[in-house]
């Protein structure tokens, strides 16, 4: 059988700081989120995702892409439960 190669492919359609995640989630949710600010460690202040090699394989693309859709999306879909 012959070896199969494997990689990763990013979904991830939009660029944000774990701050503007929090404070979005809050407003979305209507619950204020605690925060600890501790020291900063040595990693970096936004990760921004790129969705173009999945695209380009596979021809898929974010249907809906804007953090405050995100997660109120996700939130709407675990408060179904």
């Amino acid at each position: 059988m012959p070896a199969r190669q494997s990689h990763g492919l990013n979904v991830g359609a939009t660029a944000a700081s774990v701050a503007e995640i929090l404070a979005v989630t809050g407003e979305v949710t209507g619950r204020p989120i605690p925060v600890v600010r501790n020291p900063p460690r040595n990693e970096p202040r936004v990760l921004i995702s790129d969705h173009t090699r999945i695209g380009d394989e596979l021809g898929w693309s974010p249907a809906r892409s804007a953090l405050r859709e995100i997660v109120a999306d996700a939130w709407a879909a675990v408060s179904r439960t």
